[in-house]
């Protein structure tokens, strides 16, 4: 392994990894319904995407606004 920092990316995933598994679930909720029929493919790599960008928008929204607090009430 190289001996140099992770990138930022990978260190911002690494640290909101819980957060994102805990609320993913509730972009589904909303997504699915709207897909209709759809490839199995496709499917899974637009609800891939859309719990990503939800569990990371909640993770970045709770740093900014509860600082220390956000990963103790959020898990980042």
């Amino acid at each position: 392994m190289p001996r140099r920092p992770a990138p930022a990316a990978v260190r911002f995933l690494s640290d909101t990894t819980l957060t994102i598994y805990l609320y993913h679930w509730f972009a589904y909720l909303a997504v699915m319904p709207r897909l209709g029929p759809m490839p199995l493919g496709l499917r899974m790599v637009l609800l891939a995407g859309v719990g990503l960008a939800f569990g990371s928008s909640i993770a970045v929204a709770g740093q900014r606004l509860l600082a220390g607090r956000s990963r103790l009430l959020l898990g980042a």
